[in-house]
């Protein structure tokens, strides 16, 4: 059985104590970092993973170091593992119109994380896009995909996990257009066409050619021979 993931994320308001924290966090506990990059507007963001104990160990010295500078931050012991690609940008645009769009926007980068993460776990939906980073002013981002009833439960659930105030905006959108889903995800996954064969070029087959056979030269008659031939005939 493979070892549940835990994740961490931290967000402070200073890219200076940013810098500061996550160097203490990698020096205080086994971490792989995920993100750990200046957002807007001039805020910090680090989200980790690891075992719980060093995901738990690194927030605790982050916390105690950034002290006010901290905006917000959370803990996850078993993490919907939903949630990386879908922070990468790993998930192809579909191809083909989804049954329903949830969108879930937060005040803060952290709390979309909170978000997707009981999403998730509560309908069989995809995790289209979480963006914490681009043009997004220090908020948070949501996508989810699929059949309308699961995408509901979904958004309704990762509202709910939203601590009081970090909700910014939330919908489900049924039928959406597909050009909704273009500004996110990667390009669609194609399979690769086979190159054509080429066939082998054929080779050249050497013409045998065969031998002209030279006529044996004649022999020269020696002026014995004339002599004898001369006396024959008298």
């Amino acid at each position: 059985m493979s070892e549940k993931i835990a994740v961490g994320a931290i967000e402070l308001s200073s890219v200076g104590i940013g810098y500061q924290v996550e160097d203490a966090m990698l020096k205080s506990a086994s971490i792989k970092l995920n993100i750990a990059r200046p957002i807007c507007p001039g805020k910090y963001l680090i989200v980790y993973s690891g075992k719980i104990a060093d995901v738990e160990a690194a927030m605790a010295t982050a916390r105690s170091l950034a002290g006010p500078a901290v905006v917000d931050w959370l803990t996850v012991a078993s993490v919907c593992l939903a949630i990386f690609p879908a922070l990468e940008g790993a998930i192809p645009t579909p191809t083909e119109r989804v049954g329903a769009l949830g969108i879930i926007e937060t005040s803060t980068a952290v709390s979309a994380f909170i978000a997707a993460d009981y999403a998730g776990k509560a309908a069989e939906v995809t995790l289209y896009r979480i963006n914490v980073t681009d043009s997004m002013g220090g908020k948070g981002l949501l996508l989810i995909t699929g059949r309308l009833g699961d995408v509901e439960v979904a958004v309704e659930t990762g509202k709910s996990a939203l601590r009081p105030g970090f909700l910014t905006s939330a919908a489900v959108l049924p039928n959406p257009e597909p050009e909704l889903l273009l500004a996110y995800g990667s390009a669609p996954s194609k399979k690769p066409e086979p190159a054509p064969v080429q066939a082998a070029p054929r080779a050249r087959r050497k013409r045998e050619e065969t031998p002209v056979k030279q006529p044996a030269p004649r022999a020269k008659k020696s002026d014995s021979d004339g002599k004898k031939d001369a006396g024959e005939k008298k």
